[in-house]
């Protein structure tokens, strides 16, 4: 579908048309500001040593957009065989609910990026499909969109661990978008592999207004 407005301005008539059908969209360094704060949670699940600091930097630095499922028991392998001391005796399910919490708490603080309610209204508004995909496990990811009023948004909100590449390729397949019709907005190396995967536009955050930017680099402006 495609939504054309416009407009006359000193005579001339413009028509703005919107590039996309679909738009994919990561949640943390995306529409919020939270990679930080859930940075500083995998952090805050261990104790403050200099040692317990290592293991959880150096494990994070080699799979930064990793599930806290798969970050958590690499960080609890590491210090086993550091001989470092483990909170909870290193089970997974407790340190896992605790990230949660904290992740939650801290997310639920975290200011939106610049523009994002108001990109995913403009969206929204001009009958664009929006689909959230994170590699926060499905369970959290879904209360934390609720959490900024964000879900009637999206037609669907996908975490943990269905994968961003499975969840892109078979949505636009279900739905029959020409993959020129249809975009990415992330921050991230997964998002990227995501995008690339089916060979649709991605656009990469790197900058917090660069929201803003990408608003209006999708639409086209065409001089009748």
């Amino acid at each position: 579908m495609i939504v054309r407005l416009k407009w006359i301005n000193g005579g001339s008539i413009f028509e703005l048309s919107m590039r996309y059908d679909v738009v994919f969209f990561d949640f943390d360094g995306t529409l919020v500001d939270s990679v930080s704060a859930k940075r500083q949670a995998f952090f805050d699940l261990f104790p403050d040593t200099e040692d317990h600091t290592n293991v959880v930097q150096t494990v994070l630095e080699s799979d930064p957009d990793g599930s806290r499922y798969i970050v958590i028991p690499r960080m609890i392998e590491e210090m086993r065989q550091a001989g470092l001391v483990v909170p909870e005796d290193g089970n997974l399910d407790r340190l896992a609910r605790q990230y949660a919490r904290n992740a939650m708490d801290a997310v639920c603080l975290v200011p939106e990026m610049p523009g994002a309610k108001r990109l995913l209204e403009s969206l929204h508004s001009r009958s664009v499909a929006l689909y959230l995909c994170s590699n926060t496990p499905h369970e959290a990811i879904v209360p934390l969109v609720k959490a900024k009023h964000w879900d009637g948004y999206f037609q669907d909100i996908v975490g943990y661990p269905t994968t961003k590449d499975d969840f892109v390729r078979r949505t636009i397949e279900r739905n029959g978008v020409p993959v020129e019709r249809a975009a990415y907005i992330g921050d991230g190396i997964s998002d990227r592999k995501a995008a690339a995967s089916s060979a649709i536009k991605f656009y990469y955050i790197e900058n917090r207004s660069d929201l803003q930017r990408i608003g209006s680099e999708m639409e086209d402006t065409v001089n009748l």
